[in-house]
């Protein structure tokens, strides 16, 4: 994900009853916000969402993860869009 990961959405119903609704990037969960509690909220939502993208990432890297024991083996893991490691010993 690029740009920002949450969206805030403030209307004249929200200034008036001093809340926003926030909106998760990464799920698209809306979340309304009250004025007094946005600063702890939205800092706990990030800590989320970076642990939410990251663990993503993780599962997706791990799962296209293979070793290879030979040279060969090697290039054609690589061919097929696979990330691979070779253990050469000299």
């Amino acid at each position: 994900m690029q740009g920002v990961p949450i969206r805030l959405e403030v209307g004249p119903r929200d200034m008036k009853s001093q809340q926003f609704v926030a909106v998760r990037r990464d799920t698209g969960e809306k979340l309304t916000i009250g004025e007094e509690q946005a600063e702890t909220k939205l800092r706990d939502l990030l800590e989320e969402i970076h642990s939410n993208i990251y663990n993503r990432a993780l599962r997706d890297l791990t799962s296209h993860m293979v070793a290879a024991d030979t040279m060969e083996e090697f290039q054609k893991l690589l061919d097929t869009g696979k990330v691979s490691a070779i253990f050469l010993l000299y």
